[in-house]
């Protein structure tokens, strides 16, 4: 996921709990990849509704939160 980051202008992650866990990631991993990888914009998926809110209330710069059905467009 680091390397893809790393040579990335978007990249599509799960985003299901608040803390990562060896099968899904969290808002903790994402923040990791943020300061790591500043220049990605992250389209993050498979949220949970806990998750959704949280991240929507840190409002983290480069974090596009979908809502379900929404289409996005990258050009």
């Amino acid at each position: 996921v680091e390397h893809m980051a790393s040579i990335s202008d978007y990249l599509i992650l799960d985003c299901m709990f608040l803390k990562g866990t060896t099968k899904h990631m969290g808002i903790d991993n994402i923040k990791y990849l943020l300061d790591k990888y500043p220049k990605c914009q992250y389209i993050v998926t498979h949220l949970e509704d806990e998750t959704r809110k949280e991240l929507k209330k840190q409002s983290l710069k480069n974090v596009i939160i979908p809502e379900d059905g929404e289409e996005i467009e990258i050009v």
